[in-house]
C-alpha cells in the first residue's frame, strides 16, 4: 500500500504507521471491504485496528497531531464503510479492538453505529490465561446500551508459546463470564492449532452454546466418550485433578511470562531480592510466577494435585495425558522450588546452602521436567503433522530459565550439579 501510495504513510511517524487523515486510506479500505462482499458467500467483513503501536510515533500532519489515533483510525473504517455500501447497500461489518487502542475505547464506541458488531481483543487482556475476569465495565455498559459485542480470547495455555492445558474448568468460567455480561459473539483463538487444545476448543463450543447445561466433569465424561477412551470417569477424574493445577500454573504466566522480562528474569530477580508476593500480579496483566497462587495452602495444594493427576494419567494409560500431566507437574514443582528459594536467597548472600542447594535443584529438576515431556506429548497426539514441531520454542525457554538459574546458584556458591 505504501509503494502505491507512499503520501499515507504517517509525517515525522514511525514507518507504516499510517495517516489515518488521508481520505485515500477511506478510498482503499472501501475497495478492499467491496472487493470482499462480492465473493459468494460473504455478508460481513471483519475490520481489525491497527495493533503493536506501543512506542511507535503516530502520524504528526496537522491534521492528526493534535487528535486521538484510534478515533481518527474509527472514522477512517466507519467512512470506507460507507462508501462500500454504495455499492453493497446489505454489506456487514465488524469492528476489532486492540491493545492499542483500549485507551480509547470509551471514546470509540459511541462513534459507532448501533448495527456495527464490535470485537473486543487486546494482545495482553484477553490473551490472558489468569483467573480475573477479562471483560471491562465498559463493554458491560455497551452491552445494555443494546449493542452487539464479541471477544476474541485465547482458548490454549498461551498464544506463542506451546504447552498442554486440558482444563474443562478454565474454558466453562471464561464462556460463562461472556454470556453471563451479554456478549454475542467469540473468536476462540485455538492456537497453534485445534489438535494441541481439543477439549478447550470444544468446551468452548459447548459452554457458548449452553452455558448453564452440562458441568465441566460432565463435559469431561462426553468428551471421553466421543473419544473412545476406555475409562471416561476416570478421565473426568484426571480433568477436575489436573486442569485447575494448570491453570494456576499458566494464569500465573509461567514460564511464558519469562520472555517479556517484565519486571525481570526470574533468576536476577531472585538474586535481586525482588520475586514478588504469592498472588502479585504486576499491572493487572504480568503474574509471573505466583500470580494465580494466593497463599501457600494453594500451593501446596496444586503440588500434590499435581502429583496425583500423574498416577490418574497412567492408570489412563494415554500418552497425550501422561505427558501432559508430566509437563503441568514439573511447572509446579518449578514454582513450589522458586518460592521456597526466595526464602533462603537474599541479595547479600545464602545463609542456609544446603537448604538452597534442595531447592535450586527441584526448580532445575521441575523444569527439566516439563522441558522433557513437552516434545513427547506433541509426538503424542493423535492428530497432528509429523513434521510439527511446535512445541520448540517453549523448550528453548524452559533450556533458557534452567541455565539462568543454574548462574544464579554458581553465583551464590551453591552446588546444583
Amino acid at each position: 500500500m505504501f509503494d502505491a501510495y507512499p503520501e499515507l504513510q504517517g509525517k515525522d511517524a514511525t514507518p507504516g504507521v499510517i495517516c489515518y487523515s488521508n481520505p485515500k486510506f477511506s478510498d482503499i479500505l472501501a475497495e478492499w471491504l467491496v472487493l470482499w462482499g462480492k465473493t459468494p458467500g460473504v455478508k460481513e467483513v471483519d475490520v481489525w485496528m491497527a495493533e503493536n503501536m506501543y512506542g511507535k510515533k503516530s502520524c504528526q500532519c496537522d491534521r492528526c497531531k493534535n487528535e486521538d489515533r484510534a478515533v481518527l483510525e474509527t472514522k477512517s473504517i466507519l467512512k470506507a464503510w460507507e462508501i462500500a455500501r454504495k455499492q453493497l447497500p446489505d454489506l456487514g461489518i465488524y469492528m476489532l479492538t486492540s491493545e492499542a487502542s483500549e485507551d480509547s475505547n470509551t471514546k470509540l464506541i459511541p462513534l459507532l453505529p448501533a448495527d456495527l458488531k464490535l470485537w473486543y481483543y487486546h494482545s495482553l487482556f484477553t490473551y490472558n490465561t489468569g483467573h480475573a475476569p477479562i471483560i471491562r465495565p465498559y463493554l458491560v455498559d455497551a452491552v445494555k446500551e443494546g449493542r452487539w459485542i464479541g471477544v476474541c480470547p485465547n482458548l490454549s495455555a498461551f498464544v506463542g508459546l506451546w504447552m498442554p492445558m486440558t482444563s474443562p474448568d478454565f474454558v466453562h468460567a471464561r464462556m460463562n463470564e461472556f454470556i453471563d455480561k451479554g456478549l454475542e459473539g467469540l473468536i476462540g483463538y485455538a492456537v497453534p492449532e485445534i489438535p494441541y487444545c481439543r477439549l478447550n476448543t470444544e468446551g468452548a463450543a459447548e459452554w457458548t452454546w449452553n452455558a448453564k447445561g452440562r458441568s465441566p466433569r460432565e463435559f469431561a465424561l462426553s468428551y471421553a466418550v466421543r473419544c473412545g477412551y476406555e475409562d471416561p470417569d476416570k478421565f473426568a477424574d484426571w480433568t477436575e485433578t489436573m486442569g485447575p493445577v494448570s491453570w494456576d500454573v499458566y494464569g500465573s504466566a509461567f514460564p511464558a511470562g519469562e520472555q517479556r522480562g517484565i519486571p525481570a528474569k526470574l533468576a536476577d530477580l531472585l538474586k535481586q531480592g525482588k520475586l514478588p508476593e504469592l498472588g502479585y500480579i504486576l499491572w493487572d496483566v504480568y503474574g509471573i510466577p505466583f500470580g494465580d497462587i494466593k497463599n501457600v495452602k494453594q500451593l501446596n495444594d496444586d503440588v500434590a494435585q499435581a502429583a496425583k493427576g500423574v498416577e490418574l494419567a497412567r492408570e489412563l494409560g494415554i500418552p497425550e495425558y501422561v505427558h501432559e500431566s508430566l509437563v503441568v507437574q514439573g511447572c509446579i514443582d518449578a514454582i513450589k522450588a522458586l518460592y521456597e528459594l526466595k526464602r533462603v536467597v537474599k541479595p547479600a548472600g545464602v545463609a542456609e546452602k544446603p537448604v538452597a542447594a534442595k531447592w535450586f535443584k527441584a526448580y532445575i529438576a521441575g523444569l527439566d521436567q516439563a522441558r522433557k515431556n513437552l516434545p513427547l506429548w506433541e509426538k503424542s497426539l493423535p492428530v497432528r503433522k509429523p513434521t510439527d514441531r511446535q512445541t520448540a520454542k517453549a523448550v528453548d525457554l524452559l533450556t533458557e530459565m534452567i541455565d539462568g538459574m543454574s548462574a544464579t546458584a554458581r553465583e551464590f556458591s551453591v552446588a546444583v550439579e
